[in-house]
């Protein structure tokens, strides 16, 4: 019974972490869309003021940190599946 409930323990593990990625590659792609659109001649990004620069730079940030961390989630999950099954198979 335990190894039914660990193997459903990584597979949510997986989708949360897919569910992140997803999230996040969305929001990154959004970011990015707004930093070509707002480009000066220059190549500098254009802010209505210092408040929203640093709104933008937070949302970087805090973007790749929650790629990451999904990724991390989708990671740990797919390496702990086999030996749910191995638990599974093994009785």
């Amino acid at each position: 019974m335990g190894a039914w409930i660990f193997l459903t323990f990584c597979i949510v593990l997986i989708a949360i972490g897919f569910r992140l990625v997803v999230q996040a590659s969305k929001a990154k792609r959004d970011l990015m869309k707004y930093e070509f659109d707002n480009r000066t001649d220059g190549g500098v990004v254009r802010f209505a003021d210092h408040e929203a620069s640093l709104a933008h730079g937070r949302r970087h940030f805090f973007m790749g940190w929650l790629l990451k961390v999904g990724a991390f989630m989708v990671g740990i999950g797919a390496v702990l599946i086999p030996f749910a099954l191995i638990g599974i198979f093994s009785n």
